[in-house]
């Protein structure tokens, strides 16, 4: 499974229903995991058993390129209003397909040196569901 990162697109939700991309990352990672609890009892042999409790889903993309006429500072609005954003990775198999959903944002690191370009990294933490088409 391979992410393409020009594929990767970080979008602002206006108005509830219309999406208005503004970054798009080089590279990207996107995780996602399950919480298992313990449901054992006596009547088990005395071997353990478990079942999945939660799931959660993580997505962190470096190199970050703003997209248009938005400014970075978008992004550090976005996280300081706790505005959730929603996010698509395109999944480069035959065929492709994609994962989306909507995020919040758990921090963004922005790194420059003296006369060179910025760069931006940004980590996202899902929230509910995530959706495969």
């Amino acid at each position: 499974m391979a992410i393409l990162g020009t594929d990767v697109v970080l979008y602002y939700v206006y108005d509830g229903t219309v999406l208005i991309p503004f970054a798009a990352a080089k590279n990207c990672s996107f995780d996602t995991s399950n919480d298992i609890v313990e449901t054992s009892s006596g009547s088990n042999g005395w071997f353990a058993n478990s079942a999945i409790d939660t799931s959660s889903w993580t997505v962190k993309c470096d190199g970050l390129i703003v997209n248009g006429d938005f400014e970075p500072k978008l992004m550090f609005d976005a996280q300081l209003a706790r505005t959730p954003i929603f996010i698509r990775l395109t999944i480069a198999t035959s065929p492709s397909y994609y994962i989306g959903g909507t995020t919040n944002i758990v921090s963004i690191n922005n790194t420059g040196q003296v006369e060179n370009t910025a760069t931006y990294s940004i980590s996202l933490q899902g929230t509910g569901r995530y959706t495969i088409t």
